[in-house]
């Protein structure tokens, strides 16, 4: 057997339903780009608490989607060109009558999201007028595969730590790849977008998810690019490719490795702490504003 044959994959495809993604279909809990991203701003406690093979104690709301949620899920399903499926169009022009209620909740309890048909025609012309937008800024959905699941290794202080992530959009070529990861945003201008990344680790998800195609694709190692296109769902429908800048690639590299690391050191001891002991103390702006009220007392 040549030494080549013997090279363990580093990752794999997981060829499975999103619900049995969500649920971590891995051989031990694995560490995804969201448990991440709770892990490094809050504590591992809370991201032990979100984990479903650990606490899962941190439920999903049960309550029916906000008209806005199934906006953006529909939008999201026809701009990717897969999830369509699961959307079921409700041929009501409302739900007062007692039987478009019961075709919604039926689809719900089909694990569908349900849309009026009036609704499911405008998201239908608004994704063709957002993916126009894209394409004029070279951004385009061909190509490539649509919530591709991904289990791959990073390497820890004591060995191995196993990943996953579901990626909504990859183009491998023969000398390069690409992620795109959509997100819908109430505005896409800049600062906008970077309280959205701040708030939702999306430098995190970008460290992530390169690192995985890295380990599918060793050949492309360091030819990966990732872009976030920021899009509003409401006219004139405004749209924002966004790839990283090199300070926004250090930091997620850099938070992506503390939080591994931290995991694996959680996961082996089974010990997830919460937040630090530290002192308690004041913010720099309040005790510069204390120290100037003093200063004018004392010259008073």
């Amino acid at each position: 057997m040549s030494a080549a044959a013997e090279i363990k994959p580093r990752a794999r495809i997981l060829n499975v339903t999103e619900a049995e993604y969500r649920a971590d279909p891995c051989t031990v809990p694995s560490l995804s780009q969201s448990i991440a991203h709770t892990l490094i701003t809050r504590s591992p406690l809370h991201a032990w608490a979100e984990h479903p093979r650990l606490g899962n104690v941190v439920k999903r709301s049960e309550r029916e989607p906000t008209k806005a949620q199934i906006q953006g899920t529909v939008m999201h399903a026809l701009l990717l060109g897969k999830g369509s499926e699961s959307v079921r169009v409700i041929d009501e022009k409302e739900y007062r009558t007692d039987v478009a209620k019961a075709k919604k909740k039926a689809a719900i309890a089909a694990g569908c999201t349900p849309i009026l048909a009036d609704e499911y025609e405008e998201a239908v012309a608004a994704v063709d007028v957002i993916r126009m937008r894209l394409a004029e800024h070279g951004c385009v959905f061909e190509g490539g595969q649509a919530e591709v699941a991904i289990e791959w290794e990073e390497d820890g202080p004591e060995g191995p730590v196993l990943c996953r992530g579901r990626l909504d959009y990859l183009i491998v070529e023969p000398k390069r790849a690409k992620i795109l990861d959509p997100k819908k945003i109430t505005s896409a201008d800049e600062n906008t977008c970077m309280r959205h990344a701040d708030d939702y680790g999306h430098h995190i998800q970008r460290a992530a998810y390169v690192s995985a195609v890295e380990k599918l694709h060793p050949h492309l190692t360091g030819r990966v690019d990732f872009e976030f296109p920021f899009m509003e769902f409401e006219a004139p429908y405004a749209v924002v490719p966004r790839p990283c800048d090199g300070m926004s690639r250090w930091v997620g590299e850099q938070q992506w490795r503390r939080a591994y690391t931290v995991w694996q050191q959680c996961l082996n001891a089974n010990v997830w702490p919460s937040y630090p002991v530290v002192p308690l103390t004041v913010s720099p702006w309040t005790a510069k504003a204390e120290e100037e009220l003093a200063e004018r007392e004392q010259h008073s």
